[in-house]
């Protein structure tokens, strides 16, 4: 007993890719002797198209993570930086690139942002003299009583007892809590 499936050409496959209508045409000539071979067939089938859906998807986007990146790199000492201009600045909506940035990369958006202001920050910290609140402006914050929290909480101490610890430039220059907000 063999199971055909009929329609050998059928309209939907104008619209797909050569090698999708070819697929689909394939699978609608073949003569199956039994269910499981037509099973298999159908989701093998669907497996490349759904394959070949992603592999779109994905070279669409290729070059996104890398323009977002290298937006960020550039732009991670401006304060007004967001997730809505970096995706404005990408042709993209803010939602998808950051539901996308976190796809790739397993970080939230703003969350990586605030980790390359870090990275900045400690940089600075050990190889300048640059009090707390120069160094604040130039990493794109605002508030230095924040950053002192943002910092404390990534790194364990204080940027002060970082900048200690690593005995950068003069030690203590900004030992006081000068232009820190920080209260005695």
């Amino acid at each position: 007993m063999a199971l055909a499936v009929g329609v050998v050409k059928h309209p939907l496959t104008k619209d797909l890719p050569r090698e999708a209508a070819a697929s689909l045409t394939k699978l609608f000539a073949t003569r199956f002797e039994t269910i499981a071979e037509l099973q298999t067939a159908v989701i093998g089938f669907c497996r490349g198209v759904c394959d070949d859906i992603a592999s779109r998807k994905e070279s669409k986007n290729a070059g996104l993570l890398e323009q977002a990146l290298a937006y960020i790199d550039g732009h991670y000492t401006d304060a007004g930086l967001s997730s809505e201009g970096i995706a404005d600045t990408l042709g993209v909506s803010r939602s998808y690139l950051s539901r996308y940035f976190k796809d790739q990369t397993g970080i939230p958006l703003m969350q990586y942002v605030d980790g390359i202001r870090m990275t900045k920050a400690k940089e600075l910290l050990i190889r300048t003299d640059l009090k707390i609140k120069e160094i604040v402006e130039q990493v794109g914050l605002t508030d230095p009583n924040n950053f002192f929290r943002k910092f404390k909480k990534r790194e364990g101490v204080t940027p002060l007892e970082y900048r200690s610890a690593r005995g950068s430039g003069r030690e203590g220059a900004s030992g006081d809590g000068a232009g820190t907000g920080q209260g005695g």
